[in-house]
């Protein structure tokens, strides 16, 4: 996006959030972040400070360049990030092209604790090995459901107890 601010042209790297909702001639205000590296020097523009804090607590995580950083608050909202790190959503990472599994894993270990997690994120594998998810699963429960009910379960009890327990509790929560 080229930005002209009394007769000066800038190019501003945007989300593509705001290109869709920007029209040609419209005047903006956006909040810029500018990224300084030895070869180059780069803009970037968010519609409100909340996605500028974002996106600059997002390049404090190793392996988080600019585009990626931007690639994540150009394709959700703030709240949405934020959910999925404290909810420990890997998949929501993943989608984001540059962005593989161990890279999401690292962003919810950096920024849980920043921003506030409910839950632990599974660092093994995208399905959960257990007998007792497995057997929730079978009933036709997510993972993610699953998981949230679990950990609310006292961990001294059998296999066998926690599925009759975790089917009172999920069966209560769809009601």
């Amino acid at each position: 996006m080229l930005l002209t601010v009394n007769n000066v042209g800038y190019r501003i790297k945007v989300g593509q959030r705001q290109v869709t909702g920007l029209k040609l001639q419209e005047e903006v205000e956006l909040f810029i972040h500018t990224h300084v590296r030895e070869d180059a020097l780069e803009l970037y523009g968010f519609d409100n400070r909340e996605e500028l804090d974002l996106f600059e607590l997002l390049l404090t995580v190793s392996g988080v360049g600019p585009k990626i950083a931007l690639a994540i608050i150009g394709s959700q909202s703030p709240a949405a990030v934020e959910q999925a790190i404290q909810q420990a959503d890997v998949n929501f990472f993943t989608r984001i092209p540059g962005l593989g599994r161990k890279g999401s894993q690292r962003i919810i270990v950096d920024l849980k604790g920043k921003i506030g997690s409910l839950k632990e994120l599974d660092l093994q594998s995208e399905a959960m090995d257990d007998d007792v998810t497995q057997a929730l699963r079978q009933f036709g429960f997510k993972t993610a459901e699953i998981r949230q009910v679990l950990g609310q379960i006292e961990g001294s009890l059998s296999d066998e107890e926690k599925v009759r327990e975790g089917l009172k509790r999920l069966g209560k929560a769809r009601r």
